[in-house]
């Protein structure tokens, strides 16, 4: 996994407003500033972990808009790149929040064999905090109905 110091100062330098939206709910403008930011990320970008938290964060933007389709897509290439990245370490084989993101997208669709499992793999690597998240927007989502789902 490389980190691009240059590059990611750049990158987060972001101004305040785009930081903003998704708690303004302008999850559009938020997904075109954050596919902006991957244009700085040199090539291959996909080595890079600044892209992956984009693809991840894209992910949930569009989970947050209800377009479960392209969340799933954003999220599992996510962590598709995670698994190719290197990484990988014994506490964290997976990016435990985007586990959480597609188990309950998961749930919300019904399929809840496939929720579980991401729920459980999420809950197994960072364990009952892991719903209780507070950061905006995120903490609008009622996280503890998926917790009572996997007990």
């Amino acid at each position: 996994m490389n980190y691009h110091p240059q590059k990611q100062k750049h990158f987060m330098s972001l101004p305040k407003k785009v930081i903003s939206w998704p708690v303004e709910k302008r999850y559009e403008e938020a997904i075109l500033a954050t596919q902006e930011a991957m244009k700085r990320i040199p090539e291959p970008w996909q080595k890079y972990a600044e892209a992956i938290s984009c693809l991840a964060v894209i992910g949930d933007y569009y989970r947050l808009m209800g377009k479960h389709p392209q969340a799933i897509h954003f999220l599992e290439e996510s962590l598709r790149l995670w698994n190719l990245s290197g990484m990988t370490d014994p506490n964290y084989p997976r990016n435990p929040y985007t586990l959480l993101s597609l188990g309950e997208i998961f749930y919300e669709m019904g399929e809840r064999k496939k929720a579980f499992e991401y729920l459980h793999e999420a809950w197994l690597l960072e364990g009952d905090e892991i719903f209780e998240i507070r950061v905006e927007p995120y903490n609008r989502i009622d996280h503890k109905k998926y917790f009572d789902f996997l007990k």
